[in-house]
């Protein structure tokens, strides 16, 4: 709640963590290293592969995933976990 990239409303208040995006979230961990600052900007391309799930995106994307990219995404996600439960208490 304290860290300076913390999201907030319009009036400077930091919004409760139950309000914050997925990308907030992130971004924080990354930023007071409960992250490797990797994982952490590589999360971008992962939200991104995220959103393919919606098939009209999915349609208007020239992304294209295969199983190495998911493998690859899966690894990812994996570490940035590992990187948590390390790091938080």
């Amino acid at each position: 709640m304290a860290a300076t990239n913390a999201p907030a409303d319009k009036s400077g208040k930091v919004l409760d963590v139950e309000d914050w995006r997925l990308a907030a979230l992130i971004e924080v961990a990354s930023d007071l290293s409960w992250v490797h600052k990797a994982r952490g900007d590589f999360s971008d391309v992962l939200r991104n592969y995220r959103n393919l799930v919606h098939p009209w995106k999915a349609a208007r994307t020239p992304y294209k995933i295969d199983r190495g990219t998911a493998n690859v995404s899966w690894q990812v996600v994996k570490e940035t976990l590992r990187d948590l439960n390390v790091s938080i208490p």
